[in-house]
């Protein structure tokens, strides 16, 4: 019991993960575009992060992998 816990704890990070780098992708790594998001039509828009916290190391990560210029925070 306590396994499968653990494994949907993993599931449900890995999916905030994805819609944080959909979102971060969509507003060019602009945190205030994602805190200010008025796309009422995105199908993550409900899911979309509505805190800063928690967003550079995804910054961070996305700049390395795909080579994106230093953006302002």
């Amino acid at each position: 019991m306590k396994s499968s816990k653990n494994a949907l704890k993993k599931e449900i990070k890995r999916l905030q993960t994805l819609i944080t780098q959909n979102c971060l992708e969509c507003s060019c790594l602009q945190l205030k575009e994602i805190l200010h998001c008025q796309v009422t039509e995105c199908s993550l828009y409900k899911d979309r992060p509505t805190g800063g916290r928690g967003l550079y190391p995804h910054i961070k990560k996305l700049r390395k992998d795909s080579q994106l210029p230093e953006a302002e925070e």
